[in-house]
């Protein structure tokens, strides 16, 4: 429930910040989807069989990122 506190002096609603270490894990999980995609691009040119695991290992990341954006950043 919100309370007039919830506002500042123009009216705009007051938002809690984000804890400090969200935006650094965000860019780590970002960061490591980057090192896996780099490893596919290589095991796909020399027609590795891991290419179909890394494949795999991208999309989990790329869906915890976008959990980690979505529950910290969506309020």
């Amino acid at each position: 429930m919100k309370t007039e506190s919830d506002r500042n002096e123009n009216g705009a609603e007051v938002k809690e910040a984000l804890p400090a270490d969200v935006p650094t894990l965000i860019r780590e999980v970002r960061r490591v989807g980057c090192s896996i995609d780099q490893l596919l691009v290589i095991a796909r040119a020399k027609n590795w069989m891991i290419a179909k695991d890394l494949e795999k290992a991208l999309e989990r990341s790329r869906a915890v990122e976008k959990l980690i954006v979505d529950t910290y950043t969506s309020r």
